[in-house]
């Protein structure tokens, strides 16, 4: 079984309650990232830059352009010849959305972990 990484961030808040008395509590989000190869987990987790070893890895592994087909808007089936091709790259979109998570993470006052899950 895969070791993958987990990569989440913390904050901690307060509110009043009912009783309109103070408490705190750990808020947590998670970001969505791609499986990992266990030895690659465990490169993040003790990095002292986790997020630049992921980022490469990702561009490494998933960061290629490919041609994916587009259909006419009512051609739901595709059935009929592709009306012309979109460039994809997984890796750097991924890379783009992971950069603006963390960014917004650091923002809101996050805590960004990496973990071995």
């Amino acid at each position: 079984m895969s070791m993958n990484i987990y990569i989440y961030a913390t904050r901690e808040i307060s509110f009043k309650n009912k009783k309109g008395e103070t408490q705190t509590e750990t808020q947590a989000t998670v970001f969505d990232s791609f499986q990992t190869p266990t030895e690659v987990t465990y490169e993040i987790v003790k990095s002292n830059d986790p997020a630049q070893v992921y980022i490469d890895w990702m561009l490494r592994e998933c960061g290629v352009d490919e041609e994916w087909p587009v259909y006419a808007d009512d051609d739901f089936m595709m059935e009929r010849e592709p009306i012309g091709v979109e460039i994809i790259n997984v890796g750097k979109e991924h890379v783009e959305k992971f950069k603006q998570w963390m960014i917004w993470m650091e923002e809101s006052g996050y805590e960004i972990k990496y973990e071995v899950l």
